[in-house]
Order: C-alpha cells, then sequence, then structure tokens
C-alpha cells in the first residue's frame, strides 16, 4: 500500500540578494543537483516523455517550459555506517516563479518537489500561499522582502515512509539553505 509524506521549508533570502538573481540562479537546476547532500555525481540526459507519462505536476511542455532530465548518482543512508550508492533520473522544469523537479528513485520511491522565490510570509499565514491557478503569485517589486519556498511530497510504500521522509525534509532544508549561502558568497564576492 503507497502512502504520501510532503515537507516544506521556507528561508528567507538576504536583502542584498536581488531575488531576481536568486530566481535565475535556481532555474538553471543544477544548484539543487549540487546542493542535495546525497549526490555523488550527475549528468544531463535525454528526456523520455514515457517516464513521466502524463504526469499533472508538470506543465504542458512549451519552448519556454521544456522538461530536461539528469541521471543523478546518489548515495542514501541506511543506518550508521550502511550507505547504499543508487542510479535514478531526476525531471526539471521552470515555473514562473521558480521551478518544478520529479525523481524516480529505485524501490517505486516518486517525489515531487517544487522550489520558488515569493515575497516573505507572515510567519502565520499559511504555508504554501498559493493562488487559485495551484502557483505562487509573481512576485512584485515594492522593496518587501523576499524567501527561498521549497516543498516535497513524497510517494512510498507504507513501509518504507517514514525513513523516506526524514530523509527528503533533512535534504529539502539542506540545499535551499546551500543554495542560499553559495548565492550570498557569489553577491559578496561580486560573481554577479
Amino acid at each position: 500500500m503507497r502512502a504520501q509524506s510532503r515537507a516544506i521549508t521556507a528561508i528567507p533570502i538576504p536583502g542584498d540578494v536581488p531575488y531576481e538573481q536568486l530566481l535565475d540562479y535556481i532555474q538553471t537546476f543544477e544548484p539543487i543537483l549540487r546542493h542535495n547532500p546525497g549526490m555523488l555525481n550527475y549528468s544531463e540526459v535525454p528526456f523520455e516523455p514515457e517516464q513521466i507519462a502524463d504526469d499533472p505536476f508538470f506543465e504542458p511542455r512549451s519552448r519556454d517550459k521544456p522538461i530536461r532530465c539528469f541521471k543523478g548518482h546518489e548515495v542514501i543512508w541506511l543506518g550508521p555506517g550502511l550507505t547504499k550508492p543508487i542510479k535514478w533520473p531526476i525531471f526539471f522544469q521552470r515555473a514562473e516563479t521558480g521551478i518544478r523537479c520529479r525523481c524516480n528513485a529505485s524501490a517505486g520511491v516518486i517525489s515531487w518537489t517544487e522550489w520558488h522565490v515569493r515575497p516573505l510570509q507572515p510567519a502565520m499565514s499559511p504555508p504554501g500561499s498559493v493562488s487559485s491557478s495551484g502557483s505562487p503569485s509573481v512576485p512584485s517589486s515594492n522593496g518587501e522582502e523576499w524567501e527561498l519556498y521549497g516543498t516535497v511530497i513524497v510517494e512510498a510504500n507504507r513501509m518504507l515512509l517514514p525513513f523516506c521522509s526524514i530523509n527528503s525534509e533533512g535534504y529539502l532544508n539542506a540545499i535551499g539553505q546551500s543554495m542560499i549561502d553559495e548565492i550570498r558568497g557569489k553577491q559578496l564576492a561580486g560573481a554577479f
């Protein structure tokens, strides 16, 4: 029997980092791969549509929003001192305010991740601030503070889900914070 879990993170973007730079940066897709704590290496591979046949998570493909595929080589931690190397396809698509990502992992585990650059949400607002279209609203530039908002839904066998949930939540936070740290470092070094 399959089940799902969801994890969310929201990381404030430093005030001296323009949100547009962060958006452009994450829409290259590689920062998400590079900052995954378990990622050993990755390479872009040809996209085969049947691998994600009719997944409503992705917008219809167009010139502006093609789906790109990478083969990820990761190591997963099974317990103290016990790891297992694995390979799987990872699909990316740009969204108006960020990206969408789907991983088809081993043992039938599927994850759907979204990263969005959005105005900083008040602590008491419900996570997501999703418009009726199902997408976060388009950022407007009026001196607001910004955040990197990430969410992941993991679907797996009910027996595997607790393990998958712990890993996905930790990875989501680590990837988000590492991307913010890297772009901040580049900003301070004048690389942007």
